[in-house]
């Protein structure tokens, strides 16, 4: 089971202990996206070590952004930096083998698992490339968006294919998350058994004195 955390803009990201307890929870990487000052989405994904994110969200947290984060648990597909979270909205399949980057038509995450085939082309591709059914799921939703049906009758296929599953989308100029989640301080969390699992020992060992929020380091 896979972990998402969804920050509105103007507040702070959690304690620096529980994202690091949710990456080794769900150790099969992670992925950041947040939506910029001018309404542009920008994610930055694959980092397979905490250290990655750690820079990663170093340079792209702002308490006045509105940011997820995609920790994997992984459930469908290979294990490797692309089928980590947020998968852009997009049927160009090259867009999915993209690390970084903004997101012209949005992004979505996922925390569940769905078997999902898709028609032969893009099957083919996802198939060859070991993706998880997440990228299919994004694949889906724009294809749908590109035959012309609005965000409501999109959400409506969407829900039904993922049944108690949890979902967030960027869209362009909305955030959605579908499914039941746990709010706590204001942030929103797709499943709530990071509160309720011992630490790792890992965990226990790190020393979490170093890490800062550099606003003289933020990429943009």
């Amino acid at each position: 089971m896979c972990l998402i955390i969804y920050k509105p803009a103007g507040l702070k990201l959690p304690k620096q202990d529980v994202l690091f307890r949710a990456f080794f929870q769900n150790p099969n990487g992670a992925g950041i996206a947040t939506r910029l000052e001018d309404g542009r989405i920008f994610y930055s994904k694959g980092h397979m070590i905490f250290e990655d994110l750690e820079y990663s969200l170093s340079r792209l947290y702002r308490k006045n952004r509105e940011l997820m984060i995609h920790f994997r648990l992984a459930s469908s597909g290979v294990v490797n930096e692309y089928n980590t979270h947020p998968f852009v909205l997009s049927t160009n399949l090259s867009d999915f083998e993209k690390l970084e980057g903004y997101a012209t038509n949005g992004l979505l995450a996922h925390n569940g698992t769905r078997n999902l085939t898709l028609f032969p082309e893009p099957e083919r591709f996802f198939r060859s490339k070991g993706f998880n059914d997440t990228a299919r799921l994004a694949y889906l939703y724009s294809f749908l968006a590109e035959k012309g049906l609005n965000l409501d009758e999109r959400l409506i296929i969407i829900k039904n294919l993922i049944s108690i599953d949890r979902i967030i989308i960027f869209e362009r100029k909305k955030t959605i998350r579908l499914g039941s989640w746990t709010e706590k301080g204001g942030l929103f969390y797709s499943n709530s058994l990071i509160f309720f699992e011992e630490k790792t020992k890992n965990e226990k060992k790190y020393d979490l004195d170093w890490w800062r929020w550099r606003d003289d380091d933020l990429m943009f």
